[in-house]
Formats: C-alpha cells, structure tokens, sequence
C-alpha cells in the first residue's frame, strides 16, 4: 500500500523569508497530529520558503508554493492549489497554535459538516492598552469560543476551509476574496454554506 492522504493542508504563508517562519513552524510540529498534516510553505519566491529540513520534520508531508504576485490573496490561492488534504488550514508566520488546534478543527468539520471553521482567538498581549484594545475591535467577535455552532462571523485569520468549496470558485473571484477573508465568508454564508 501507498503513504495515505494527509488529513490537512496547513499553509503557511511568508512575505518575508524563512526565519520569520521558524517559531510558526516549531508550534506546527507539536500538533498531536503533526503525522497527518501536510506544511505547504507559501512564499513570493523559491528562496522564500527554503527552510531547514529539520524545522519541517515529522510531518505528512512538505510542498513549497510560490506567487509572484505581492497579495496575500494569491499567496493563499497559491497555497491551496498546491495543497493535497480535504481541509487546508491557513496560518502565518506569526501565528503559534496550540498543540491540539488541527484536531479541534477536525472535528468542528467533522460534527457540522461545514464548509470552514474559524480558530479561538485569544488575546497575545493581556492587560496592555494596545493589545486589549485591538482584541476588542478586531477579535472580541470571534473571540474565545464556548461550545462550536453555525457562526455568522469567524476569524478573518488563520481559519480553515474544505479545500473542494475554495476550488469551486474562480480562480480570480478567490484571489480577490481571500484577499480579505471575512468578505470570503460573507460569500459562503450567502451560498448558505455553514462556518462554525
């Protein structure tokens, strides 16, 4: 028998270069199931997203993607092209999940059939002024989540999708709404796809 499929694609965009990646993709390879994830390393260049092989051991598998475009919609449509698993998770280099976070997503997908599941969002810089008061503007919304459901509103960052729903769309129409998730997701929420 062959090397069976990954579970997830993650995607882990970089403008910058491979050291901005590093402590991205040292908390990656702590994930329980860091065996079934497949890293698509997305940059604007080859050099971009030469890594050390040892920062991306112990996973399914490594792709490299590349868009010469500077947007970070044709960076993330790069990525998903490239990516092989059912689910293509979207992180960025600054970006540090826990270890469990992949297996959480999985099983939001698995429990509501939905089309994208958007992660917890906690606060990086508690009890400062400038980190509480851009959590409450831009995060509080999508903030720590209780039990999973049908959300109108998920995380314009670091969200998961069903890789076949991003495929369906227009290849420009996709660059331009990842361009900023959240109208992405306004889009499928029209569609009457679920986001939890």
């Amino acid at each position: 028998g062959g090397v069976s499929e990954p579970w997830i694609s993650t995607l882990v965009l970089t403008p910058d270069g491979p050291e901005t990646m590093r402590r991205t993709l040292l908390a990656l390879s702590a994930q329980t199931i860091a065996e079934h994830v497949e890293l698509v390393l997305v940059g604007l260049d080859e050099a971009a997203t030469d890594v050390p092989a040892a920062w991306v051991s112990g996973f399914h598998s490594v792709k490299r993607a590349v868009s010469a475009e500077p947007s970070m919609g044709a960076l993330y449509v790069a990525g998903v092209k490239a990516a092989t698993g059912p689910i293509v998770q979207i992180t960025e280099d600054h970006c540090y999940p826990l270890p469990d976070h992949h297996e959480a997503m999985l099983a939001a997908f698995e429990e509501h059939g939905c089309a994208a599941v958007g992660p917890n969002v906690s606060l990086a810089n508690p009890g400062t002024y400038a980190g509480d008061t851009q959590y409450l503007f831009e995060y509080a919304v999508v903030g720590p989540k209780g039990e999973h459901g049908p959300a109108m509103h998920i995380s314009g960052h670091n969200s998961a999708y069903r890789r076949d729903v991003l495929m369906a769309y227009d290849e420009h129409d996709l660059v331009r709404w990842m361009e900023v998730e959240t109208l992405l997701h306004w889009d499928m929420t029209r569609r009457g796809l679920v986001l939890v």
